[in-house]
């Protein structure tokens, strides 16, 4: 969702979108010596952009602009391998919150080289910025069985 708004020689946009997703599931089975190996990895969450910018035209020719953005979200994963013989499996649970500000700057300049052509030119530049991470993983040794869900026997810390 995004608004753009134009006043006069001004103009400021502001919005929530998606910047990135994870969305996987994943299965594998592998036969080693006489046991299978199973494999499942799950994915979830992403990042969210909220974003104001304003935006200036000196003239027909150019125009300047800013952009601030806040990012945030969450991403959590988990990944379960089990041998078939094998009593206990191992499941690893990984959540990571994610935050931070970052800036964008830019300009943008137009000149009509003749009746059929124009040209065109911008410049961006955006700062080196820092996101902030809360990371937490917890391993965990498992009963599987292929229908049901994971049964946790112990947490390592």
């Amino acid at each position: 969702m995004a608004v753009g708004l134009p006043l006069g020689k001004f103009g400021a946009a502001f919005g929530l979108m998606p910047y990135t997703s994870v969305g996987y599931k994943i299965r594998t089975e592998t036969f080693e010596e006489s046991r299978s190996l199973i494999r499942k990895y799950n994915g979830s969450g992403g990042v969210n952009k909220a974003f104001i910018g304003v935006a200036y035209q000196f003239n027909p020719s150019l125009s300047i602009g800013a952009d601030i953005s806040y990012n945030f979200g969450r991403i959590q994963t988990t990944s379960i391998k089990s041998y078939s013989n094998t009593q206990f499996g191992t499941e690893e649970f990984d959540n990571s919150e994610i935050s931070g500000f970052n800036v964008k700057l830019g300009a943008m300049y137009k000149r009509k080289l003749n009746a059929k052509i124009d040209f065109y030119g911008s410049l961006a530049y955006t700062p080196q910025s820092t996101l902030k991470s809360k990371n937490e993983r917890l391993i965990a040794s498992i009963v599987y069985v292929e229908t049901f869900t994971p049964g946790i026997v112990d947490f390592l810390p």
